[in-house]
């Protein structure tokens, strides 16, 4: 049972998740909460980077995990907060669309990426291929 569940229900919790997140991330309306949200985005990445180089043996793939750990989940968020401190960024951010509706909007993006998934890898896509798929449609 190690095979299936590596392979199959952990990348499509991790895709679902990080989608999860995107729709968080949409919500967000002050700079602190949405670049803590995209850490969490970036670290959940390099443990699906890390759990593919595990389960497919490729050392690429640990690396540039260990890449995406390092660049998107420590340092990117860092200078990010330091600029911002530095040049007195406010940190209630603007928006045309409340928190609300702009989650509302994530879900039909999502929900049309998912249809358009279908539609187009249908013929080769297992359900966890759609997930990941509308994953990338989506964002």
């Amino acid at each position: 049972m190690t095979g299936p569940l590596l392979t199959f229900d952990i990348p499509t919790l991790l895709a679902g998740c990080m989608l999860l997140l995107s729709l968080v991330m949409v919500s967000r309306m002050r700079l602190k909460s949405l670049i803590g949200v995209f850490r969490y985005q970036s670290a959940l990445l390099a443990v699906y980077a890390a759990l593919l180089a595990f389960s497919d043996a490729e050392p690429e793939l640990l690396a540039a995990a260990l890449l995406i750990a390092l660049v998107k989940v420590v340092l990117i968020p860092t200078v990010l907060l330091r600029m911002a401190k530095k040049n007195n960024v406010s940190e209630r951010l603007d928006s045309y669309l409340r928190p609300t509706m702009s989650t509302a909007v994530g879900v039909v993006a999502i929900l049309l990426a998912f249809a358009a998934a279908h539609v187009t890898f249908a013929s080769f896509a297992t359900s966890a291929g759609l997930v990941i798929i509308a994953c990338v449609f989506a964002l």
